[in-house]
């Protein structure tokens, strides 16, 4: 369960940005969920104009999600972190990049976070709430320091200066650290591309998984888009024979790939054939990525991810969650995780948005809402709806925020120009 999570010096977020899902203190909706002393909510988020920064919340997530997974298999002392600092300043252009996350798992309460960049891990610590005050784990900023509580670390540990301790701590048996790696690995992080998603392997494998087939095909059902089943197809094709971006992919994730058996997987949706009296004839087969519509793909990729967070209790973050769908799916979805009868495993959804329906009072408590707005540097900041003061309570958000009462929407200029730029391009072919 994510309580809070902060960056600082990524993208367009130059200055810490922290994003919290404890509840406010006046949230009378019913839907969150009790931690100690804290109120958890299920979902959060985040609206804000284009290019101001919301994408670069979600994307930080999911670069710290990779660093501490190792998705970019650092091996060698010589091998490079990924990072994507604020260009737009000479100060932090070079500088090292900072990551923390507040987490509850199997019960316990969990901090973790790091600075790091290209080359090295600056500064790396771990912290396990057994009681109200913090237990220090592990801290490594240049000089290692662990509990001595925790009889498995050994004195004088050495690894890499690109390294994570956190890698170290889970291969010598650390209950906390493989905890923090549990949940990480639980996370589910989407795209406004869709497509990623369908290439992921636990993706796949739960397209596969019978027990899966007839939840997703029932939520097919429910969204009213004529499918009545699918197909996953599968077929045996060679190494050599996928394309090279996927080969130097698979490359990274497995260290030999000579023999290596790959499967491609294609997806049918089957729609009802009539005949000429309107009568049900046949099951038609269309190819999914061919045959349907964008919405209908964007929703099929989601549903997945969706189910198994639900039975988890984990949580999803997805970019742009109404691109390609209809209002009213999209505030489904969200139903599912807001309505506490169905999200009886305490997961949370995190996303992205411009869909303005769904900007409402019945939908989230103001501690849910989160926007994103450039300052005149090019500096994205992030701001919880409970902060703004002085804003009228009857009228309800999506109207505020239309009239500018929040920020974070586009100034948009004239654009008287575009007839003098018809005009002149006529002109000039005359």
């Amino acid at each position: 369960m994510l309580i809070q999570f902060s960056v600082r010096n990524f993208k367009s977020i130059k200055d810490e940005a922290i994003l919290s899902f404890v509840s406010g203190s006046a949230n009378k909706m019913g839907n969150t969920f009790a931690m100690g002393r804290y109120d958890i909510l299920p979902s959060a988020v985040i609206y804000g104009a284009n290019a101001s920064g919301k994408s670069a919340v979600i994307e930080a997530f999911a670069m710290m999600r990779n660093i501490v997974l190792n998705t970019n298999r650092i091996m060698l002392s010589t091998d490079e972190l990924p990072t994507n600092s604020f260009r737009l300043s000479t100060e932090t252009i070079n500088a090292s990049t900072a990551f923390d996350v507040v987490f509850e798992v199997s019960g316990k309460r969990y901090k973790y976070g790091f600075e790091y960049n290209t080359e090295s891990i600056v500064y790396e610590y771990l912290y396990v709430y057994e009681t109200v005050r913090p237990t220090c784990v592990f801290l490594n900023n240049g000089k290692l320091r662990t509990s001595e509580r925790f009889k498995e670390f050994r004195k004088n540990e050495k690894i890499n200066k690109n390294f994570l301790f956190i890698w170290k701590a889970d291969q010598d048996g650390n209950y906390c650290a493989k905890e923090t790696l549990k949940w990480f690995k639980q996370v589910s992080v989407i795209g406004s591309d869709r497509i990623n998603a369908f290439s992921a392997p636990d993706f796949q494998t739960s397209l596969l998984n019978e027990n899966k087939h007839q939840s997703i095909v029932s939520f097919l059902k429910a969204a009213d888009i004529g499918i009545e089943d699918f197909n996953i197809n599968t077929q045996d094709i060679s190494f050599s024979n996928i394309p090279e971006s996927v080969q130097l992919e698979i490359a990274k994730n497995v260290p030999v790939v000579d023999n290596i058996k790959v499967k491609k997987i294609s997806i049918d949706t089957i729609h009802i054939q009539y005949n000429k009296n309107k009568k049900p004839e046949s099951f038609l087969p269309f190819v999914l990525g061919r045959d349907e519509s964008r919405g209908t793909i964007s929703y099929f990729y989601l549903l997945t991810p969706i189910l198994k967070t639900l039975e988890s209790g984990a949580l999803l973050m997805i970019d742009e969650l109404d691109v390609n769908l209809h209002p009213l799916l999209t505030q489904k979805i969200v139903d599912l995780f807001n309505n506490p009868k169905i999200n009886k495993n305490h997961a949370q959804l995190l996303f992205t948005t411009q869909d303005i329906n769904l900007l409402r009072k019945r939908n989230f408590h103001k501690s849910q809402i989160w926007f994103t707005e450039k300052d005149e540097f090019g500096c994205s900041h992030l701001t919880s709806l409970a902060e703004y003061k002085n804003i009228d309570s009857k009228i309800d958000y999506d109207k505020n925020y239309l009239m500018g009462k929040y920020g974070a929407i586009p100034y948009l200029g004239q654009f008287d120009f575009i007839e003098k730029v018809i005009h002149d391009d006529k002109k000039s072919k005359e």
